[in-house]
């Protein structure tokens, strides 16, 4: 025996094929570029934070000597 429905809106849920253009995912696509973004945010606000720390314990002064530190230590090429 088929389920009935109170409300023609709840049976028309269940009739019909999953949105492939938007719905559940294109929200979750939308989500997952959000959360990658909101990840690499936070990972070189971190690094801007050690580097900070790095010339503040260097005397606070970027040299040439303590730009090529930075560059070692942390990865970036040194310009």
């Amino acid at each position: 025996m088929a389920p009935t429905f109170p409300h023609p809106v709840s049976a028309s849920f269940f009739d019909r094929e999953p949105e492939r253009s938007g719905g559940i995912l294109a929200w979750t696509r939308s989500f997952m570029h959000r959360l990658g973004g909101a990840i690499a945010a936070s990972r070189r606000a971190q690094a801007e934070r050690e580097i900070a720390r790095f010339i503040e314990s260097q005397g606070g002064r970027l040299t040439d000597e303590v730009e090529r530190e930075i560059s070692r230590r942390f990865g970036s090429p040194a310009l």
